[in-house]
């Protein structure tokens, strides 16, 4: 797993949920492993994620691929197989 795609994935996490209180999300994402559905129950937001996420990264991203792998750990591993395949 990429370093790189980490801090690229969590870069989207601060741009779209940053509107939540500060510490109610540094308390979320200090956890090794945290879910997105933990930062929102929106799917508006989350959408809006997986677009931030694909600016930043370069790999195309459906809602359904945050649905499939809901926590940070497990996506940042397939961000870096997409990347990786692509």
């Amino acid at each position: 797993m990429s370093d790189e795609f980490k801090d690229k994935v969590m870069l989207a996490v601060k741009q779209v949920f940053k509107t939540k209180q500060s510490k109610t999300l540094s308390g979320i994402v200090e956890k090794p492993d945290f879910s997105f559905f933990e930062l929102s129950d929106s799917s508006l937001i989350l959408v809006e994620f997986c677009m931030a996420v694909e600016e930043n990264t370069g790999v195309e991203v459906e809602f359904e691929d945050l649905g499939d792998r809901p926590t940070f750990l497990g996506f940042v591993e397939w961000i870096t197989q997409q990347k990786n395949d692509a």
